[in-house]
This record gives structure tokens, sequence and C-alpha cells, in this order.
């Protein structure tokens, strides 16, 4: 091996390495803060504005749109801990450590965008529309409605 470097270096010849290095462990713990955060950022922000669709004129699918778009790339944009956990059976995410990372996060950001649902809309308002949450009709009967999310 010192005889083949020192007739690379006898030639003058450049000789370039260009086997990829692994991310050391800082930059992996780096990227996964990173990407909790987003998925953290992004549920409070679809929460938010998913309860409070009745004040602003946007679906809550165009809102989640638009949040994929922008936190693809970081994190993966699940903003559910169920898309997460799918995500990872599928072998598409490293680790349980991640899986349960990004869920915690989820869930997080979940409690933080009912809270900041609250603090924002007048009492009144919040209680009419059951604080954001969906409710059911008069019309609907709960078998029913379960078989309907199952589909």
């Amino acid at each position: 091996m010192t005889e083949e470097k020192d007739n690379v270096a006898n030639n003058n010849e450049i000789v370039v390495d260009v086997r990829q290095e692994t991310p050391d462990e800082a930059s992996k713990l780096s990227n996964l803060a990173k990407a909790t955060f987003a998925e953290f950022l992004g549920t409070v922000i679809y929460v938010f504005l998913a309860t409070n669709t009745q004040y602003y004129s946007i679906s809550p699918a165009l809102v989640l749109v638009g949040l994929i778009i922008i936190f693809r790339n970081i994190s993966g944009a699940h903003f559910n801990p169920v898309i997460t956990l799918a995500v990872r059976m599928s072998g598409n995410m490293e680790g349980s450590k991640a899986m349960i990372l990004y869920s915690g996060f989820q869930l997080l950001g979940g409690m933080v965008g009912a809270a900041l649902s609250r603090i924002v809309l007048p009492h009144d308002n919040y209680m009419a529309h059951n604080g954001g949450a969906t409710t059911l009709s008069n019309t609907v009967e709960v078998p029913s409605a379960i078989a309907c999310e199952e589909l």
C-alpha cells in the first residue's frame, strides 16, 4: 500500500477517494431533532387551522397539502402517529426510536394546537363548535358512523 502511494506521489497524479462516509452520530441526532420538531410544528399548525376552519375560508385538506409540501423533505410529513406506524412497518423508517419520537411529538403537537384554538377562540364560539371536534348529526347512528370510518 505504501509503495502505491509513493508511485502516485512520484507521478504527480491526483487520487480522489469517492467513498461516501456514513453520517456520524451527532449528524443523525441533529437530523432526528429537526425531523421531530418539523412533525411537532406541522401538527400544531394543522390542528389549530383544522379546528378553526369555520373562521377561515380554507379546507383542512388544503392545509394538510400545504404542510406536506413544506415539511416532506425534512420529516416525511406524517403528522399522525398511525401514518408514522405504517411508514415504520413498511420499512421506510429506520429505528423504533424515531417512530416513538415522531409519535410523541405528533401527540404533543396535537395538544398544543388544540390548546391554541381554545385560547384564541371566544368561549361561546368554542363551545358552539364543540371545540372544533367532529360530532355526529342527530340523524346518524353510531354503528353507521363507525362503518363509514372503516371504509
